[in-house]
Parts: structure tokens; sequence; C-alpha cells
């Protein structure tokens, strides 16, 4: 039980990573939607796949990706 909270903890630092990213990239993220699309789709392939594989530590990795550029992409308009 601890676990799943500490995990749940670590992927909610995902948030402010990714509204942190947003601030220090504006002019990146505008240029470069794209890519950071492809980095959500990726990331969420990845992590699928682990998942499958079950190694827990890549795929919170790439969840945690996946949450932080999902937000800074949402940032910009």
């Amino acid at each position: 039980m601890s676990t799943i909270f500490f995990i749940v903890l670590i992927l909610l630092t995902a948030i402010p990573a990714g509204f942190l990213l947003a601030w220090l990239t504006k002019e990146e993220l505008k240029d470069g939607r794209k890519w950071f699309k492809l980095i959500i789709a990726l990331s969420l392939a990845g992590s699928v796949v682990f998942l499958v594989l079950k190694n827990e530590a890549v795929t919170l990795t790439l969840v945690y990706i996946t949450i932080a550029t999902g937000i800074s992409l949402g940032r910009t308009h």
C-alpha cells in the first residue's frame, strides 16, 4: 500500500515539472509542438511495452515524461 502511495506522490511531481518546463521553454514549445507530441506518443507506447515486460522503473519514468511533456504542451497556444 505504501509503495503505491510513493509512486503516486512521485508522479504528481511531474505536474509542477511540466509547468516549469513550459515556463522555461516558451519559444521552443511554439516551434516544436510536433516534437513534443512525438515525445508524448513514444513515451506512452514505450510505457505500455515496458509495463508488459514488467519493468516498473522504466514504465514509471516514461509515464513521468508523458505527464510533464503533456502539461507543458497544454500550456502553449
